[in-house]
């Protein structure tokens, strides 16, 4: 059996269409090889395949099955390859071919062993959380924000990022806590000691937060597109600003994101 690294699509319409054979690139510890394989002995990868990556709509711009325009699937012995190895040609040929959004483009990578990628990963699953696609009637423990995160985590390092994770605990369940803005509102608290800062107290001055609330009217506050530090949204500092006010935790200096920065905006 060969496992589909790329032409997972192909592969599903010409079994629907009751085509036998299929042209593929054969790759293996060896090097690779094109040959004609029989379509009963091909299966979808899935160490590299999303499920939710999969869509109807492509199979059916497909249209009519023509041989000529279905190109190689490019195709490993089952076991020959490890994820690593798998992960790594697939992302190459993803982003040759097509676009690849920023929540797949960081499972990729965390799938190829990526350090920052995997960081991250590691970083959420630390508490609970976990990457993937996410939904707005949830689960909230599913981070889809994958362009967020990788700003975050360039910006704050794991240290601080463990801290606004263990922090979005405390509000755990709530709609709006796994998006970007809000993640952006607690790296912020982060970055500038706040979180160092709390007490029971400060902790208990929370318990009256409603993160989809405080979401909507810090966008209303926000004048969008002003005033962005690298990775963190004009929504994420009037967060920020809110939560602080609510632990009565007094201003301090704001602290430089990174040494790439020139400044970095207080939370007044």
């Amino acid at each position: 059996m060969f496992s589909v690294i790329d032409g997972r699509h192909r592969l599903i319409k010409a079994t629907r269409e009751g085509i036998h054979e299929l042209r593929c690139d054969v790759i293996s510890a060896n090097g690779h090889a094109l040959r004609i394989i029989p379509t009963q002995e091909l299966e979808v990868d899935a160490d590299v395949q999303l499920d939710w990556a999969f869509s109807e709509r492509r199979i059916r711009a497909m249209g009519e099955w023509d041989e000529r325009k279905a190109g190689v699937l490019t195709v490993t012995p089952n076991g020959d390859l490890s994820v690593v190895e798998k992960s790594i040609i697939k992302n190459g040929l993803d982003r040759e071919r097509r676009h690849v959004s920023a929540l797949e483009g960081l499972l990729i990578d965390i799938g190829r062993g990526d350090p920052d990628a995997v960081a991250i990963q590691q970083d959420a699953e630390a508490y609970g959380f976990k990457i993937g696609r996410a939904s707005k009637k949830g689960p909230f423990y599913l981070l889809g924000c994958a362009s967020e995160l990788r700003k975050l985590h360039r910006a704050l390092g794991s240290e601080k990022m463990r801290q606004v994770h263990a922090l979005n605990t405390h509000f755990r369940g709530e709609r709006g806590t796994n998006t970007g803005d809000w993640l952006g509102g607690l790296g912020l608290l982060a970055r500038d000691g706040y979180i160092d800062k709390m007490t029971p107290a400060s902790f208990a001055a929370l318990e009256d937060v409603v993160p989809a609330v405080e979401l909507r009217r810090a966008k209303g506050r926000g004048i969008h597109g002003s005033g962005n530090v690298s990775g963190f949204s004009e929504t994420s500092y009037e967060i920020a600003i809110a939560l602080r006010k609510k632990m009565r935790l007094k201003v301090m200096p704001a602290q430089k994101n990174s040494s790439r920065d020139s400044h970095s905006r207080p939370l007044s």
